[in-house]
């Protein structure tokens, strides 16, 4: 959700937007809150107070207000579609089915999916109608119903080719390449035509994402090209001066590291993009990037590696938002272990969460006590 600030001048506005976004980049719930109403109060540019708004519920979710945080999109998006901009309106629908996700409410998150995307559609947005669509199908995914994910992806492809816009197209192949490989399909002539929309588009990240696909995709076949993919997508993330886009990138290309099997340039991507968070403060990134390599290290048995990124996490974790903090970073490597099948980490790193949380004397939510026995089940500290 950050924005690097730019272009601000010296008034009051300004002043508001810039502690907003520095606020947001360094994590600090009260701030986020204190500074989003501001921006809120004084912006007059709606996407602007949509930004604000949407951090604001997150903020208040995270801190176990979610009917507030609903109430206040919800009530938000009431007015930009009173003001005729369907396009705000469906901005705040997917901070809405975000906040759904996290609470474990797959069918809600549906729901505002597509309400999303029909504020798209009435914006003559097509593109944004697309990559929620993209999202929609994500969900789809989640609860097991192939048959809607493959018939959201026929459409948006029919869509994307219609419109014409390259990017879109990249973003759809990449996902219909992800489809089937888990469906035990052939991914490779997905993620080639991805490849070469992804060049044909002005979008550093999706140039990035689709030669990270294609490299893992073709890594036993053709080894040296799968090489040459990685090494290029991380010369496009190094060369990304925003901190969210180039971290985000330098993730990815990480990942296309650990997926043709060269884990030391793996982990050195991994540490670039790290260093880039640390530099900035930004340690709700750091946190959550950290917490993803010590998963990947624990995943090819770099047990040493990995109790070294966890310490990290859970560090910027704390810093963040205290013992609080420690017990969501620990959430989040549970999930992660649930999600390649390690049920006994995920049920070790929960129950690390919740004696963090009782240790500080806070309240522990049913989610999590709940997630001891489902280690599946989606769910945070409430932090």
């Amino acid at each position: 959700m950050h924005r690097e600030a730019r272009g601000v001048s010296a008034t009051p506005e300004a002043d508001h937007l810039a502690a907003f976004r520095a606020a947001m980049t360094a994590g600090r719930p009260a701030d986020i809150l204190q500074t989003a109403e501001a921006v809120i109060v004084t912006a007059t540019d709606p996407a602007v107070v949509v930004e604000a708004v949407s951090a604001r519920a997150e903020v208040l979710a995270q801190l176990g207000l979610s009917a507030d945080a609903f109430r206040l999109l919800r009530s938000t998006r009431d007015q930009e579609l009173a003001a005729g901009r369907p396009g705000e309106a469906a901005k705040l629908k997917l901070a809405e089915a975000a906040l759904d996700m996290v609470a474990g409410d797959v069918e809600m998150a549906k729901t505002a999916l597509i309400e999303a995307a029909n504020d798209f559609d009435s914006a003559g947005q097509a593109a944004n109608q697309i990559r929620t669509q993209l999202e929609l199908a994500a969900a789809f995914s989640m609860t097991s119903e192939p048959d809607h994910v493959r018939q959201i992806l026929i459409g948006c492809l029919a869509a994307a080719q219609q419109l014409g816009d390259p990017e879109a197209l990249a973003q759809v192949r990449h996902q219909e390449g992800c489809f089937l490989a888990v469906t035990r399909g052939d991914p490779v002539p997905s993620f080639e035509d991805g490849l070469l929309s992804a060049d044909r588009s002005a979008s550093p990240g999706v140039q990035v994402q689709l030669r990270a696909d294609l490299a893992g995709a073709i890594a036993g076949q053709d080894p040296g090209r799968a090489v040459s993919l990685v090494t290029k997508a991380e010369d496009i993330a190094s060369a990304l001066a925003d901190l969210t886009a180039g971290v985000t990138a330098l993730a990815t290309a990480a990942q296309g590291w650990w997926a043709i099997g060269r884990a030391d340039d793996g982990l050195r991507c991994s540490e670039q993009a790290l260093g880039r968070l640390r530099e900035a403060d930004a340690w709700p990134m750091f946190a959550r990037l950290a917490a993803a390599t010590a998963d990947v290290c624990t995943a090819t048995g770099r047990l040493d590696e990995a109790q070294r990124y966890v310490g990290q996490a859970v560090a910027a974790g704390e810093q963040v938002g205290g013992p609080a903090g420690a017990a969501n970073v620990m959430v989040v490597i549970g999930q992660a272990a649930w999600q390649r099948g390690d049920r006994p980490r995920a049920q070790q790193a929960y129950r690390d969460a919740v004696s963090r949380l009782q240790a500080a004397w806070l309240p522990v939510p049913p989610q999590l006590l709940a997630a001891l026995n489902d280690p599946g089940r989606p769910t945070r500290s409430g932090s």
